[in-house]
């Protein structure tokens, strides 16, 4: 029970005094008990933002893994289909002059790329694996340079003005050869490039 109280009660020439107990409390107790429930919902307040926040922090994780598989995904997808487009070019037998500049496999990642595009930068992003997968393999710093080494020997082999000239340019169409032979200079240059740093 609560607090009691003494009430005085007057009825006309007597006083009695009646002890009478209240179902409520009364003053420090009952604060202390409104205080304790205020604490008591902020706490249940804050615990369920927190939760919240993790609940939604998770999902962002999960949405940015999942975009991120989905682009490691798409650069394995893309750097298979460049080595096997290279693959059935070199096996084709040399027939006519039939190949345009979007049939020769461009070590970038887009299928038909312009010549500005064919930049150091952009094969450097699609050559070479990112840090994080580079990590995940367990490659120390040499199996990476070796890795990155071979990347640009291959390519660069494919790319060299005197074999691209013997092997792909008699295959490429009259009217695209000098926009196909600009290209292959302009990876040959960016291979350099990368070589040197």
């Amino acid at each position: 029970m609560g607090a009691g109280r003494d009430v005085e009660v007057r009825l006309s020439l007597t006083t009695h005094r009646y002890f009478v107990s209240s179902p409520f409390p009364l003053g420090r107790k009952r604060n202390a008990a409104v205080h304790h429930e205020q604490q008591r919902q902020k706490a249940a307040h804050a615990a369920a933002t927190a939760e919240a926040a993790r609940i939604l922090r998770a999902k962002e994780d999960a949405r940015r893994r999942k975009r991120d598989e989905q682009q490691r995904r798409r650069r394995v997808e893309a750097r298979e289909a460049y080595q096997r487009r290279w693959i059935d070019l070199l096996e084709s037998k040399p027939g006519s002059a039939d190949l345009g500049f979007g049939d020769i496999p461009w070590p970038v990642g887009s299928e038909a790329p312009d010549i500005p595009q064919l930049t150091a930068e952009a094969m450097s992003a699609f050559l070479f694996l990112p840090e994080q997968e580079l990590e995940e393999q367990g490659l120390d710093d040499a199996g990476r340079a070796r890795l990155r080494k071979e990347e640009l020997r291959v390519t660069m082999l494919r790319f060299h003005p005197d074999k691209f000239e013997g092997r792909i340019i008699p295959r490429v169409k009259l009217g695209e050869r000098a926009a196909v032979r600009e290209g292959a200079n302009a990876v040959t240059r960016a291979v350099t490039g990368l070589m040197e740093k």
